[in-house]
Order: structure tokens, then sequence, then C-alpha cells
């Protein structure tokens, strides 16, 4: 759903037809954090963020609410 090769980010969108359980996967291939980056969801209501891996390398975007 969303490529940028120079940015180095990637979005796919999965879903279970009829049923919803809608899960997009976002990945940043770069060695920095790039912050208010914007990709259009596919559609309206409550997206939560569920993986985040750079709370591994204590770099948590301060946006997020654990």
């Amino acid at each position: 759903m969303h490529v940028h090769d120079e940015n180095r980010v990637l979005a796919f969108h999965r879903w279970v037809e009829g049923e919803g359980h809608d899960v997009l996967v976002i990945v940043h291939l770069s060695t920095f954090n790039r912050f208010d980056y914007r990709i259009g969801v596919p559609g309206g209501g409550v997206w939560r963020e569920v993986f985040n891996s750079d709370v591994y390398e204590s770099w948590v975007n301060p946006n997020v609410d654990w």
C-alpha cells in the first residue's frame, strides 16, 4: 500500500475478509529515526502500535503512549 525507496519505508495492510482484524505493518529500514512521517490508513477507527523494535534500542517514539 506504500513504498518509498528513497526514505526506505514499506507499508502493507492485511485483514480477514468480512471480519476486519486489520493489521498495518510499517517498516523503516534506515539507520536513523524518522519522526512525523505520514502514511494514510485504510479506514477510520482506533489504530494502536503493537510492536516497535526501537524499544529494544531505547529509542522509543515519544509520541506513543505505553
